[in-house]
């Protein structure tokens, strides 16, 4: 959370394998998001189009729950973790429940979840999520800040450094507007 002295800070953060937020929260006036290092320049003609059913879960056959702030996030982390065939994203939760079976699924319809497959079998794992989440914190470890005027900035200072897979930026109507700073975090699992 960004306490009142944290207006317009920029929080870099880091995790050891794949840029996984380890708390994620609804919060008035930040924005997070993650490096663009991992992504390509270029569309790739084995890009999967797996579509995230809105609406649907996928109970039972869990592996693990990992916070996340989107759908397509959780598809991210389900792509890089090989044990993971499919997930399912509880968005009032922030919560993602990676899961495995061999065999068939079950299909449940539940409001506020959505649901698919891994990425892993369609050719492609691209290391990249571009959405910026407005009004959503990635909590983590400060370590370090730097003065910063806006989220794009942040973003960009974030992809730059080789230690940063993803942020957290307070905007100026968060609190206190004289702090412009940037915090580098570290999150090892």
């Amino acid at each position: 959370m960004c306490p009142s002295v944290d207006s317009q800070k920029c929080h870099l953060k880091y995790t050891k394998n794949v840029p996984s937020p380890p708390i994620t929260n609804n919060l008035q006036n930040v924005v997070s998001g993650f490096s663009q290092r991992g992504c390509s320049t270029k569309a790739s003609s084995t890009r999967c189009s797996s579509k995230i059913l809105e609406g649907t879960e996928f109970p039972g056959d869990d592996i693990i729950r990992h916070p996340a702030p989107s759908a397509e996030f959780c598809r991210l982390l389900c792509t890089f973790d090989p044990r993971c065939t499919f997930f399912s994203f509880f968005s009032k939760k922030f919560e993602c429940w990676l899961k495995h079976s061999d065999g068939g699924r079950v299909v449940k319809t539940t409001s506020a979840v959505f649901s698919g497959n891994s990425l892993r079998f369609c050719g492609t794992r691209n290391a990249c999520t571009e959405t910026v989440y407005e009004n959503v914190d990635f909590l983590g470890y400060d370590r370090r800040y730097l003065l910063l005027d806006d989220p794009e900035t942040c973003q960009e200072a974030c992809t730059a450094n080789p230690e940063c897979q993803f942020y957290t930026y307070c905007r100026s109507s968060f609190h206190d507007p004289q702090h412009q700073s940037a915090f580098i975090h570290s999150c090892v699992y």
